[in-house]
């Protein structure tokens, strides 16, 4: 019985954020900045890094 109750919960509370969520209206400056969020987040490794300033003293 209890794991019917945490079932009917859980799916309950999914379809009532559903809605909640289909309601909700994002701006386009929002989905700009997460979309250059994301494009630097997943670009990270091809940005050069700047020497540390151990680095140039060995590259000198």
């Amino acid at each position: 019985m209890r794991v019917w109750m945490v079932s009917f919960g859980l799916l309950f509370g999914l379809v009532e954020l559903y809605g909640w969520f289909q309601s909700v209206t994002v701006p386009l400056w929002v989905y700009v900045g997460v979309g250059v969020f994301l494009a630097i987040a997943s670009n990270r490794d091809l940005i050069p890094r700047p020497l540390s300033l151990e680095e140039e003293q060995k590259e000198q």
